[in-house]
């Protein structure tokens, strides 16, 4: 049995341990491609695939990650799973701040990290971390970098109880509960009182719908969600866009419900 690379998941303190492992003769040695022909800023496809290292694509294109950094590994020997983790923690966690420009715990955004397993560290070349900032369901058409993105985008799905920064972002090709069809930044410098709120979501997410989904929300099957940064958030972020998603918490869809007309 051939080890690979141990990518991990880091959504705020929550961590979820993967090990990739696999028999083919090859696997190694992309392994190794995959830790060392990535570099800063680059975009790539699913991390999924045990014996071929993520697709590079151009961040205008779809993908699922973007590489926020690589940082070095400097111990002689495999420093063990623990001592990794804690330096991705940090490091990871770092570079997801100040690519996206939001902390990761306060965006839906999730940071993960590619680091090379015992058997790949006899090689110097492969002693890195490499830093990574998307997500999983490998919806994303631009780059996040800067953009200081808590919420999702329109054009994203969701799983069925979308609330603040708790989203389950999912491919809109899969099965979902809500699309992400409308958004508009606040401008003001405190959060929206109840009044102006309300007529935000009234000229964004009512109005928007019925363009979206092509019948009036009150005769729709489809419900309105709304997303924005919680008031305990207000001043931590800068993303303070109302976010409206169409869909049903019960019934799942596959593909878009733009002109539903249900």
């Amino acid at each position: 049995m051939q080890e690979g690379i141990t990518r991990r998941l880091i959504a705020g303190s929550l961590w979820v341990a993967l090990t990739i492992s696999g028999c083919a003769a090859n696997s190694a040695n992309n392994f190794s491609a995959a830790l060392t022909s990535l570099t800063a800023g680059a975009c790539t496809g699913p991390l999924q695939s045990l014996n071929e290292p993520a697709a590079v694509v151009t961040c205008d294109q779809t993908h699922s990650w973007e590489v926020t950094a690589i940082v070095p590994l400097t111990d002689a020997e495999y420093p063990g799973d623990d001592a990794l983790r804690a330096t991705a923690q940090k490091e990871c966690a770092a570079a997801f701040t100040s690519y996206v420009g939001v902390e990761p715990s306060y965006s839906v955004f999730t940071s993960t990290y590619l680091a090379p397993s015992s058997k790949l560290w006899s090689e110097a070349a492969n002693r890195q971390l490499v830093c990574l900032a998307g997500s999983s369901a490998g919806d994303l058409n631009t780059s996040l970098k800067g953009t200081a993105a808590s919420l999702p985008n329109v054009g994203q799905c969701t799983g069925a109880s979308p609330n603040g920064f708790d989203v389950d972002l999912i491919a809109c090709t899969q099965p979902h509960n809500y699309e992400i069809y409308a958004e508009k930044a606040w401008k003001g410098k405190k959060a929206p009182t109840s009044a102006e709120f309300d007529a935000l979501y009234a000229s964004v997410c009512v109005a928007g719908f019925t363009e979206f989904v092509g019948i009036d929300a009150g005769k729709s099957t489809y419900e309105i969600r709304k997303l924005m940064v919680p008031d305990a958030a207000w001043s931590k972020v800068t993303d303070h866009r109302l976010v409206c998603a169409a869909g049903s918490a019960t019934e799942q869809v596959t593909g878009s419900l733009k002109d539903a007309k249900k």
